[in-house]
């Protein structure tokens, strides 16, 4: 699970343009919502896993700084 995960945003819903929240996990894991506006089935994907990559990519960076933070309190 990233720390990214819990990220949220809005999207506008494709029929009824409705601004719906959902979370970077939810895309990640290609979850459906229903829109709270016209109540369409929502399926949340990443056509390209840009998400998935940037995420993981972030994820390694902030283990890099924590690791680089370390080092220099231990000296």
């Amino acid at each position: 699970m990233s720390v990214l995960d819990s990220a949220s945003f809005r999207f506008a819903c494709p029929k009824c343009q409705f601004l719906n929240p959902a979370t970077l996990l939810e895309v990640r894991l290609g979850r459906r919502i229903i829109c709270r506006g016209c109540k369409a089935n929502l399926c949340l994907t990443d056509g390209r896993p840009s998400i998935e990559n940037a995420v993981r990519k972030i994820d390694r960076e902030l283990e890099d700084l924590s690791e680089t933070i370390k080092l220099e309190i231990k000296l």
